[in-house]
Parts: structure tokens; C-alpha cells; sequence
């Protein structure tokens, strides 16, 4: 996935949600922000638990980096779902 790819994907997301809040996107896509304490290096991840969507972020982040590593999630969950799509429709 390019990085021209992950912006048009990220411009759908804003186009679609009608907001570039990457919080309130996240809320109309279905998954649940959680902040997490001890998350070593780690900024952030992604994860299905019982059909429920998570993205997890660092607590320790600056709320700036916060946004960022929402978004950059988001984009990179949305990513891997079309190329999955794409995969199955062959």
C-alpha cells in the first residue's frame, strides 16, 4: 500500500463521516477508542474481539500524537479491509 493509497482512503473516510475528528470517525465506523496505561513503545493497535472493533492507544501520547495514531490506524484497518474485499471479489 503506497502512501498515495492510504490518503485517498483517509480523504473517503473524512468525505463519508463528514468530519476529520479521527475520534468521531472512528465512532461512526463502529469501533470503541480505548486509552491503555503500559503500552511500552507501542503507540497503538487494532483489534475485532467478539465481532466489537477496538483501537487501543497509548494514554502516555500527547493528545496531538493521539489524533495521528488514531487516524493512522483507521487508514491502515481500512486498508487491509479493502484489499480483502478486493481479494475475495477474484
Amino acid at each position: 500500500m503506497t502512501a498515495k493509497q492510504l490518503t485517498e482512503i483517509g480523504e473517503r473516510l473524512v468525505k463519508r463521516c463528514g468530519t476529520r475528528d479521527p475520534f468521531e470517525i472512528a465512532r461512526q465506523l463502529g469501533a470503541e477508542v480505548l486509552f491503555c496505561p503500559d503500552f511500552g513503545s507501542m503507540k497503538g493497535m487494532y483489534r475485532v474481539v467478539k465481532r466489537n472493533r477496538f483501537i487501543f492507544l497509548n494514554r502516555d501520547l500527547t493528545p496531538q500524537m493521539q489524533r495521528i495514531v488514531c487516524a493512522h490506524v483507521q487508514r491502515i484497518v481500512c486498508a487491509h479491509e479493502t484489499s480483502q474485499a478486493k481479494s475475495r471479489a477474484e
